[in-house]
């Protein structure tokens, strides 16, 4: 599925809704700046939420907040590398942070994955925005210490940096090898991540098939 029609999709618009928006933005609101009749909203909402639940978008018993962010990274990875920023409207915050992260990194980064870093940043910040905050460290174990420059840097850059997300995002970063380090959680996660992104492509073609709405694409 092209960029393109993925967000003409009424069903992938209901999904960002959800997981970005809906703890700081009405539905009225957001639909509305898209062009999208409400009633075709609520019918794509349930059949997502037929699959994904209530609580869709929001850690829970099922899935955790790190588990959530990670299937993000890989969803819009999957579908928007070598095409166009998944999100536009943070893209200068997002540009900032990473080049403050690329000062712990030796060495420049592959397209590939300065691609893979600015995904995950901004994934990272629009859950934050949203109310999805980390409370519990995925790697306890990491010494957090060396990281204290880069704590401030992202501080001063509107992130938030709590012990648990400063800790989630170093472990994103050693764990894809960013930096040196062993023995991390993400690694296993991601293969998951990969399954709940086919899953959730093939509902949206199933549920949604293209809107006729006349929203036009970021890209």
């Amino acid at each position: 599925m092209t960029v393109q029609l993925l967000e003409q999709s009424v069903a992938f618009n209901a999904f960002n809704y959800y997981h970005f928006y809906d703890q700081r933005e009405t539905i009225t609101s957001f639909i509305e700046r898209r062009y999208i009749v409400h009633g075709t909203f609520a019918r794509a909402t349930r059949a997502l939420r037929q699959r994904w639940g209530h609580n869709m978008g929001h850690a829970g018993n099922y899935y955790d907040e790190a588990a959530i962010r990670l299937y993000l990274l890989q969803l819009y990875y999957d579908e928007y590398h070598g095409v166009c920023d998944p999100f536009p409207e943070i893209a200068e915050q997002t540009a900032a942070i990473t080049n403050c992260v690329q000062q712990f990194i030796d060495g420049p980064l592959l397209p590939t994955q300065l691609t893979r870093l600015n995904i995950f940043t901004g994934v990272w910040l629009l859950r934050q925005q949203n109310q999805g905050i980390m409370t519990s460290k995925i790697y306890p174990t990491l010494t957090m210490a060396p990281f204290d420059k880069l704590r401030i840097q992202l501080r001063q850059l509107g992130a938030n940096v709590n012990e648990a997300e400063l800790n989630y995002y170093c472990n994103f970063l050693i764990a894809q090898k960013y930096i040196p380090c062993t023995n991390t959680s993400t690694d296993v996660i991601l293969p998951v991540a990969g399954l709940l992104t086919n899953e959730f492509l093939q509902l949206v073609r199933r549920n949604d098939a293209i809107s006729s709405h006349p929203w036009q694409p970021s890209c």
